[in-house]
């Protein structure tokens, strides 16, 4: 006669745990509503100064004032010896920003930028990198607040008022991609 197996009720146990757990305290739905619609741009201005740097003479960068040359072995022993250059070099720096910032349903756009022209003492300005923000501020019935920066082309489509599903984690956290409309 052979032994009655019981059934695995530990076996069932440890599997429906994670279960559990990921019901409980894994990513929820909650209903919000777009309650602003900031952006923001911003333009780097720049200036040229002279910066103190170092490299093979052959290599040095256009413009460039050699301070010192030496003779010197390749430590990588790719190259025969060659000369080695300490010189100042001309190069483009971000000295201040131009910003413009508002909220929907103004339209973003790129603040004016006013240069300042060369001196005796400083070289003349220029435009430098471009950086765009637009974000969604939203609000749950509960009060709890979020922010999601989406792209432009999906900023676009959202309105003020527009009542929207995230899923947030356990740690409040939400996931800006998970937004639909209700």
């Amino acid at each position: 006669m052979t032994p009655a197996r019981r059934p695995p009720y530990r076996l069932m146990g440890l599997l429906a745990v994670p279960l559990l757990l990921w019901t409980l305290g894994g990513p929820h739905r909650v209903d919000v509503e777009v309650v602003a619609k900031p952006w923001r741009r911003e333009v780097e201005i720049e200036r040229q100064v002279r910066e103190r740097d170092s490299n093979w003479c052959a290599q040095i960068p256009a413009g460039a004032e050699v301070l010192e040359r030496e003779r010197r072995d390749d430590p990588s022993g790719i190259q025969p010896p060659a000369d080695y250059c300490r010189y100042l070099a001309p190069v483009w720096r971000k000295r201040r920003s131009a910003i413009a910032s508002g909220l929907a349903p103004q339209v973003p756009e790129w603040p004016l930028v006013a240069l300042r022209e060369a001196s005796e003492a400083e070289s003349a300005e220029r435009p430098g990198k471009r950086h765009a923000t637009q974000e969604l501020s939203l609000r749950a019935v509960d009060g709890s607040e979020w922010t999601c920066r989406p792209a432009f082309e999906a900023w676009t489509r959202f309105t003020v008022g527009q009542k929207l599903s995230l899923q947030v984690d356990r740690w409040g956290v939400a996931d800006c991609s998970s937004l639909r409309p209700l």
